[in-house]
Order: C-alpha cells, then structure tokens, then sequence
C-alpha cells in the first residue's frame, strides 16, 4: 500500500481495558494514568521495540506527547527488512534509479496514534490510528499487549505474597456496533465492492495516461432487514464480492448522529455478521507534504486527529 503525500486514512476505535484472567474479580484494572506512566517510563528507558516475524519486523515508539491533559499521542513506527530497493523513475526521460538499503536496514513508516485519556460511556478509550502499512488494529493491540509484558507495575495479594499483574488490551470498532445490528436497526445505507486493476494496453490509451483502472459495485439498502434473515442476507452479498473478485468491501451506516461514516469490512473472517465496525475517516489539507515516516510528532496531524475525535465524543 503506497502512502500519499496529501491525505490519510484514521481508524476510529475503542480501547478496552481488563485484567489478566488470573487476577481475582475485586482487583481494579490499570487506570489510563497508570497505563501513560508505564509507556512513559518505558519509552524513557528505550525499551520499546518490538522484534517479530522472525526478526524482520520491528515496532517502536518514537515519541510521546500529552495533548491539552486530554488525549494522549504516540509517534509509532514500523520498520519491515523484507521491503526490497527503492526505485525512482525520472518523468523527463523515464531513467530508473535505485536506493540501496543496508543489509541491516528495512523500510520503515510511521502512524501517529491519540487515545482519549478518559473513559468512554462503553468503558473504553477513544482511540485513532493514522493507517499505514504495517500498522493496523490487530497489531497495536499485539504491541501495547507485549509492552506491558515487560512493563507491569501493579500488583495484588495472594497468600500473604505481592504477585504482578498487568493489564490486556483489545481495540474494537469505535461504538461497538455490527453488522448485524446496522442491518436489523436500518443504519446501513449502502454496501460497496471495489477491486483495482492494472491497466492493459487496448489501443485505446495511446499515450499511456490510464496506469491502473478501479471498479466499483454497489448494493442500496432500502429498508432495514427482517429480523432472523441477515445471515442469508450477508451471505449472499459475500457470495456477490467473492464471485467478481473484488478487493475490498465497504459499508456506509448512518451514526446517531445522523452522519454517514464508511467502513470497511474484514471479509475474510467467518462472523463477519458480529464483527464490529471500523470507521475510516479521511483527513487532508495539511500544513506541509507528508512523509512515510516522521522524526517526531506533527502538529498538524495531532490537530486534524482531535478534531476528528470531537466527532465522536460522548
């Protein structure tokens, strides 16, 4: 996935907050400032890095950053060894040149991240993420679940001994609606299929303007869905994107505040019926071009990122 200099896309979520299950029901979960303290304790003492995929993936931060004692803003950066050469072609006279990396060295992005510091009405932290390769949902929670594994500070009492516990985290869809309740609750406004294909010569693009050609299909929904009958429903709309090898599936749902926010949705997972959604939004129109990756955190995108937030706020 190639990154633009002008715009991203930000997942809106909830992060979930709960103890390990060995931990005794009484014992109170990580507050948000307990949880800010151990990121920041860890990321003073460079102790942030997260190895994978066999040691050719790592995970950082890079910097943290309080926002107006609100929100909280972490600078995450996700470097990947298997990334080949770069390769630049000049538009003048189409000569390619190469940017050899290192044999220790591995392409590297960034995603700025802003959790909400208070609890949400459904118990969580509001939650986005700038979209980049390499940096999604699953793998966040992956990174903040294994930081804390080096990172707990709170402990409980079991037979007269202080034992450690350390708190789990879980990223879902922001307002925890499904599928299956935007089609029962007549929410869902329309389903999208989108696929990309690279563009063939036909004789018609003469000039080779057109590099790559996106189709799209989309389903109106009219009226909400009889209960019992949206399993049958879904199941044909996946048959639909599965048969026109189609890339991507997005849905259009109206929130309660009668806004129209599209998501996409993971159409490889069998409950695709209960998974929660996924708001993308878009934001653009920045002070300065954009980068794959950024030294520290910009302003700019911290702004855009809190004003997106303000839309979803309890």
């Amino acid at each position: 996935m190639s990154l633009s200099k002008n715009y991203r896309w930000v997942l809106v979520n909830s992060l979930l907050v709960r103890n390990e299950a060995r931990v005794p029901a009484h014992v109170p979960t990580y507050t948000f400032a307990e949880i800010e303290e151990v990121l920041q304790s860890l990321f003073t003492a460079d102790a942030t890095d997260y190895l994978y995929h066999k040691d050719t993936r790592k995970m950082k931060i890079r910097e943290i950053q309080d926002v107006n004692g609100d929100y909280l803003c972490m600078l995450v950066s996700a470097g990947d060894k298997n990334v080949p050469d770069v390769m630049y072609e000049n538009f003048t006279d189409s000569a390619i040149r190469s940017i050899e990396k290192e044999e220790d060295e591995g392409a590297v992005v960034t995603s700025h991240i802003l959790i909400k510091k208070e609890r949400e009405a459904n118990g969580g932290h509001l939650m986005l993420i700038e979209r980049v390769p390499g940096i999604n949902i699953s793998q966040v929670e992956r990174y903040l679940n294994f930081l804390f594994k080096q990172g707990a500070t709170k402990t409980f009492e079991r037979e007269d001994e202080d034992v450690e516990y350390r708190p789990l985290f879980e990223i879902v869809g922001y307002q925890s609606n499904t599928l299956r309740e935007a089609l029962v609750n007549n929410t869902l406004q329309d389903i999208e299929f989108v696929k990309h294909n690279v563009h063939e010569d036909d004789g018609i693009d003469e000039h080779g303007y057109v590099q790559e050609e996106v189709t799209r299909a989309k389903l109106v929904v009219k009226r909400g869905i009889e209960t019992d009958t949206e399993d049958t429903f879904i199941q044909d709309v996946v048959n639909k994107f599965r048969q026109g090898n189609y890339e991507e599936m997005y849905v259009r749902i109206k929130t309660r505040n009668n806004q129209i926010k599209t998501i996409e949705v993971d159409t490889e997972r069998e409950d695709i019926l209960s998974q929660y959604f996924i708001c993308n939004e878009f934001i653009n129109e920045f002070d300065e071009p954009l980068e794959n990756a950024c030294l520290e955190i910009r302003a700019d995108m911290v702004q855009k990122l809190r004003e997106t937030a303000g839309e979803y706020e309890d």
